[in-house]
C-alpha cells in the first residue's frame, strides 16, 4: 500500500479522535460543525480515491495526483528516479524505462523532442501540429540525484510515441545508457 492513502486516514483519524481537522487552520467540530464535517469528508474521500486508483497497475496515486502539478521534464524525470529505484532494488543489471508523453497539463500534444544532457538537464521541446515550430518547453536537473548521465542524447518522437531510456547498473547510481 502506498503512503498517500495512509495520511489521509490518519488526518480523518486524529480530526474524528481530537474534534479538531486542519485544513487552512484547525477546524473545531464545536465550532464550525460544517467546514469539519467537509474537511473531515474531504480526507476521507481523498484516502478512498488514492486506495482505488493505488490497484491499477498503470499509475500509482502518487503519480496521479502530481502530474497536475508537473510538467512534461518533471514527469520524465519521475520515471528515471522510479527506474533508478527499481533496478537498484533487483538484481538485474540493466532495466528499460518507458516514458508516455502525455498532453496535459504542461505536455506535447503532438510531436516533441527531449535531450537529456551529460551531468545535467532534461529538455522537452512540444512540437506544433504541422512539427515545424515548437511551441513549448520544459526543462529539469530533478533526476541527477538518482541517475548519472554520462552523455548527451537528443531524440525526436512523434505524437503518441513513447521515449525508451535505458539504465545499467554502476558501482554508484544507476547510468543512463542509451535513450531512443
Amino acid at each position: 500500500m502506498d503512503w498517500f492513502p495512509l495520511l489521509f486516514m490518519a488526518a480523518a483519524a486524529v480530526a474524528l479522535v481530537t474534534g479538531r481537522a486542519y485544513f487552512r487552520g484547525t477546524v473545531a467540530r464545536a465550532e464550525a460543525p460544517a467546514r469539519y464535517w467537509s474537511t473531515v469528508g474531504g480526507y476521507v474521500v481523498i484516502a478512498c480515491a488514492s486506495l482505488a486508483l493505488s490497484s491499477s497497475p498503470s499509475a500509482s496515486p502518487l503519480s496521479w495526483i502530481t502530474d497536475f502539478l508537473t510538467d512534461a521534464a518533471t514527469r520524465l524525470a519521475r520515471d528515471l528516479r522510479d527506474g533508478a529505484g527499481r533496478l537498484e532494488s533487483s538484481s538485474a543489471a540493466d532495466r528499460t524505462v518507458i516514458h508516455r508523453m502525455k498532453a496535459s497539463p504542461e505536455g506535447c500534444s503532438h510531436g516533441y523532442r527531449v535531450q537529456v544532457s551529460a551531468a545535467s538537464s532534461i529538455v522537452i521541446w512540444c512540437k506544433s501540429e504541422d512539427g515545424q515550430r515548437t511551441v513549448s518547453s520544459h526543462g529539469t536537473t530533478s533526476h541527477l540525484p538518482a541517475v548519472d548521465v554520462p552523455q548527451t542524447w537528443i531524440v525526436d518522437k512523434a505524437a503518441g510515441e513513447p521515449l525508451y531510456l535505458d539504465l545499467t547498473r554502476t558501482a554508484g547510481k544507476p547510468a543512463v545508457s542509451r535513450v531512443y
